[in-house]
């Protein structure tokens, strides 16, 4: 009984003058239908759009590597990238390799 209401409501438009108009329920039926395949079209894309981002994370860390100043300029930056300069000294770019360390003030 309520479910014939809910559908003779979704059917029936009364405009201000108060006459009823019935739409198609053809029409209506077709216009729920393509809603609906709206919806799960939309809900499948999501759905592989989550996916492929997860394929494209990217790769794991390094392990941890131990950091090393600067002698010159006390940037610190990772012991693979350092230039090694004369007494084992560490450098982060070749101009500061050849100025040498900084003297302490």
């Amino acid at each position: 009984m309520a479910f014939s209401r809910m559908i003779n409501a979704l059917v029936t438009w009364r405009p201000v003058c108060g006459q009823v108009e019935t739409i198609a329920p053809n029409l209506m039926l077709k216009w729920l239908l393509f809603l609906l395949l709206l919806w799960v079209g939309i809900s499948l894309w999501n759905k592989g759009r989550v996916h492929s981002a997860d394929a494209t994370r990217r790769p794991a860390p390094a392990p941890d590597e131990r950091m090393v100043a600067c002698a010159n300029c006390g940037v610190h930056l990772p012991e693979s990238e350092a230039l090694r300069g004369d007494g084992g000294a560490s450098f982060c770019c070749d101009e500061h390799l050849r100025l040498g360390p900084r003297l302490p003030y």
